[in-house]
């Protein structure tokens, strides 16, 4: 009984995180229009924000998805 923690609990985030807007248009300009209808709504209805930093940016993932297997 000794080595009870207590644990708490994270902060409620009450809001949409959003993407930045120049991101959306971007993806709604090039890609909505080949995308499937059921696909569309979502980008569509995306919430935008200009404090969201892009996580691919911000992780420095840029070209972690990017590999010489395809050339």
């Amino acid at each position: 009984m000794n080595n009870i923690k207590t644990y708490y609990a994270p902060k409620k985030i009450t809001q949409h995180r959003g993407i930045n807007l120049n991101k959306k248009k971007g993806i709604i300009d090039k890609l909505v229009p080949v995308m499937p209808e059921n696909r569309k709504h979502f980008w569509i209805n995306l919430p935008v924000s200009v404090t969201s930093e892009d996580l691919v940016d911000e992780m420095g993932l840029g070209n972690a998805f990017i590999t010489s297997d395809y050339e």
